[in-house]
């Protein structure tokens, strides 16, 4: 599949009172199909790898083995070119490297284009990243960041497809955005890749919704934008262990809703569940229905007749309206996940974790047999109480442990309900963090328009290595391009790399447009060698619910520490320039 990579100067910048020093050039690179997965470093039994591969030092030099090579408990071995920082071509000959030299590994499984695949990746991994020990092992990501550009500097919007850690999980993903076009009519974001990951973006669009003044529009399960009205906080609402937390979730504040102690103490493989339910008035459930016709019935005609008519036909619109309701939800993953994917999927693998992110990730059977586990034990059920008891409606999945996500989650008004319906979420114990639900009417269809790139900015520092005769106009169009349908086709960003997205709407901030960002992708997690060391003789992930149990215990003993280092180690990137 062809691919385009990003990779932009990058800044000399302080991280945990060290120097990260990043490369002095920056291209663009076209090639074809190459999947990228990472290779333990360091002790265990000798592994002979066919694949070409990068080898990435602590002095900032990178060596390629196009043949493959040797990974043993002290060296790497094998035939290569060395490479020095930001150089274009090899400094010298390699025939072994000291593991203890080795920050990272890469394999390159290039299927097409032999030649010129290795060849270019080389050139660019030649520039790549240097980074002192800390950041090697930095624990911050799981997916691309955006951010728009506030009077007071960069404003986290989104984190996108966060649960597409390999090809055969690729998805398109939706986000709510605060940010509105300038007096221009453009609205620019930074697209970011602040992790030790590859990202792969297939396509990105914005999504303009134009509604009533007082509506809100929100994305639903399926990215679908939804126009509410007349949010309704929720009311009694009681945690697993009995604490009442309907002030947690009744306002955007960022007080948000945690597990209580004794649930997650109390977590096991029979019941890993905490649960928060609430109330809802089903006057206000009808209130809102009435309301949201009123001006469609006065106009509706103006003679007597005609207007009972409308009225009547209204007010049967309305009975099937409160019909269903929808819960909003402002809410971010905890970091239980992160725990979860690092230590049990990757980790305690050890040299097992390549096999599992590069073979087995790519065999349908066990994609479908780890979203089949992913639908059993993770995201948020919401659940409905009918006359036999509490019935799950929706699920909302896992939106990643950075970026507040919005969601409305369409759900059944039961006709038994009298005074209050009774809703439930169920969830692994602090697998959550939720700082808002309330409930809302569908105000009717917003108008929709669907915003491809206008033009993307990789700063005008960048060395874009292109075909023969091609200027820069066809440079920029072949970029669009790539991004501007879900095809096979991808823009490939690396850790510090960052790129500014520019949609040309055609009007200024208006109160009554809302705007959603859409991209499509799937990112890999780059193995880190401290990970491998430690577990040499690991078996092949399995997934459990005991794995989980385990997971949330380890969670429970360093989640400020963990916390504290994950958001400390963010890779910085280009995309932290001021804007132009």
């Amino acid at each position: 599949m062809p691919t385009v990579r990003f990779t932009v100067t990058r800044f000399v910048a302080p991280v945990l009172a060290t120097a990260v020093v990043f490369s002095a050039a920056a291209c663009l690179n076209v090639f074809r199909s190459v999947d990228v997965v990472e290779l333990p470093v360091a002790g265990w039994k000798t592994t002979v790898v066919s694949s070409p591969l990068k080898v990435h030092l602590l002095d900032g030099r990178t060596a390629i083995f196009r043949s493959g090579a040797s990974i043993g408990a002290d060296s790497i071995a094998g035939t290569g070119d060395l490479y020095g920082l930001a150089s274009t071509a090899p400094i010298g000959r390699v025939r072994a490297i000291a593991i203890d030299s080795v920050a990272a590994v890469e394999a390159f499984e290039a299927k097409v284009d032999e030649g010129k695949t290795v060849l270019v990746s080389a050139l660019a991994t030649a520039a790549a990243i240097v980074v002192t020990p800390p950041l090697w092992a930095a624990i911050f990501g799981s997916c691309p960041t955006a951010y728009s550009y506030g009077p007071d500097g960069a404003v986290l919007e989104a984190e996108l497809f966060p649960n597409s850690i390999a090809p055969l999980f690729e998805m398109r993903d939706v986000d709510l955005l605060s940010a509105q076009p300038d007096s221009s009519g453009h609205l620019r974001l930074s697209i970011r890749n602040e992790a030790l990951e590859t990202h792969y973006i297939n396509h990105i669009q914005l999504i303009e919704t134009r509604h009533g003044p007082s509506d809100l529009v929100f994305p639903d399960r399926d990215g679908r934008p939804v126009a509410l009205r007349h949010l309704t906080p929720i009311r009694n609402a009681v945690d697993r262990s009995g604490r009442s937390v309907t002030s947690l979730l009744s306002a955007a504040d960022g007080h948000v809703y945690e597990t209580s102690e004794s649930t997650i103490a109390s977590a096991d493989s029979s019941n890993l569940w905490d649960t928060i339910t609430f109330s809802v008035p089903t006057s206000a459930l009808a209130d809102a229905n009435t309301d949201s016709h009123a001006h469609a019935d006065a106009d509706a005609h103006a003679d007597a007749d005609a207007h009972a008519d409308a009225r009547a036909d209204a007010d049967a619109r309305a009975r099937a309206r409160a019909d269903t309701a929808y819960l909003y939800i402002r809410a971010r993953n905890s970091l239980l996940g992160t725990v979860y994917f690092y230590d049990k999927m990757l980790a305690e693998q050890g040299p097992n974790a390549i096999k599992w992110l590069g073979d087995d990730l790519d065999e349908v059977g066990h994609v479908v047999g780890l979203a089949d586990f992913y639908r059993q034990q993770m995201g948020l059920r919401v659940e409905v109480e009918f006359a036999g008891g509490f019935k799950e409606v929706g699920r909302v999945r896992e939106v990643g442990p950075i970026a507040f996500d919005h969601v409305a989650v369409p759900v059944p008004v039961p006709r038994s309900a009298s005074d209050s319906v009774q809703f439930r979420f169920r969830f692994v114990a602090d697998a959550w963090r939720i700082d808002q639900v309330a409930v809302g009417i569908r105000a009717g269809e917003a108008s929709i328009r669907y915003v491809s790139p206008a033009y993307l900015d990789i700063g005008p520092e960048a060395d874009v290595v292109a075909s023969a005769g091609e200027d820069a106009e066809d440079r920029v169009s072949r970029l669009l391009s790539v991004v501007d349908a879900a095809d096979d086709e991808y823009a490939v960003t690396r850790p510090g790399d960052a790129f500014d997205v520019v949609f040309d709407l055609g009007n200024k901030p208006d109160s009554s447009a809302t705007y959603l960002l859409a991209m499509q992708g799937y990112y890999v997690e780059w193995i880190r060698g401290d990970w491998l060391r430690s577990n040499r003789q690991a078996a092949t992930f399995e997934p459990t619910t005991a794995s989980v149990v385990d997971a949330i215990n380890r969670w429970a003993g360093v989640k400020e520490e963990f916390e504290r280092a994950f958001f400390n180690s963010k890779i910085p990137t280009a995309g932290e320039r001021s804007v132009r």
